[in-house]
């Protein structure tokens, strides 16, 4: 993957404030971008994250990536038409997903590589000099009237500024700052299990099956990887 490196603020007022660039606040970044609509776009992190979280999209994720000009280049990453079997601990198939339509014009389910789909997102924002991108920056408070949002940003090394916009967008995943300010719930308990993700290499085929293994003490899926690859994940 490319390095990400901070693109650098031009001003401090802005139109929208998105707190996370994580695939859901570089899609609105992009859809907002398109618009003309000025955009900062502030993230913890010093670069996009290089690991998958998740390794499936559907259609109407793929039309909205169609929306932002940027399907083409996704479809490099995905596998389309991806069914998923389950099995139990003995091998007995007890569950297949197997979508076979399109009727929103893309494969209902597909394979991806998140990795490359972020950083695909992340590239398209450069197509708009209005989006602005910071990385290594933490949202610290918010407030707002009226008029709009002020919020406070903090850097690595310590320092603070003050950014101002009419709406500000909380993208920034479960312990959201921004949802605990505003103390909006957070339904539902995490999952209390640790898990394992890998990628190994293999031979390519044209096989688009995920499968997952209902085996007790390792519960295990295999969801197969666009390239000669095949992702491995246990809990």
């Amino acid at each position: 993957m490319t390095a990400t490196p901070t693109r650098q603020h031009a001003s401090d007022s802005h139109d929208v404030i998105i707190v996370g660039a994580g695939p859901v606040g570089l899609t609105i970044a992009n859809i907002l971008g398109i618009a003309g609509v000025s955009v900062l776009v502030v993230e913890k992190l010093d670069q996009v994250i290089d690991y998958p979280r998740a390794i499936g999209i559907d259609d109407e994720a793929l039309r909205t990536l169609q929306a932002a000009g940027l399907a083409d280049q996704v479809q490099a990453h995905i596998t389309p038409d991806h069914w998923m079997r389950f099995y139990t601990a003995s091998g007995q198939c007890f569950a297949s997903i197997e979508p076979r339509t399109d009727e929103f014009g893309w494969s209902r389910r597909n394979a991806f590589i998140q990795p490359q789909v972020d950083e695909i997102l992340y590239q398209g924002l450069k197509r708009f000099p209005h989006v602005q991108v910071l990385f290594g920056h933490e949202l610290q408070q918010f407030s707002q009237n009226d008029a709009g949002v002020q919020a406070t940003i903090k850097s690595g090394d310590g320092s603070e500024r003050s950014v101002s916009a009419r709406y500000l967008v909380a993208c920034d995943g479960g312990n959201s700052l921004v949802r605990r300010t505003l103390n909006v719930p957070y339904k539902g308990a995490p999952n209390p299990t640790n898990g394992s993700s890998s990628t190994c290499a293999t031979t390519r085929s044209a096989r688009r099956t995920s499968t997952c293994t209902a085996t007790p003490s390792v519960p295990m899926s295999r969801p197969p990887c666009p390239t000669a690859s095949a992702a491995s994940s246990s809990w």
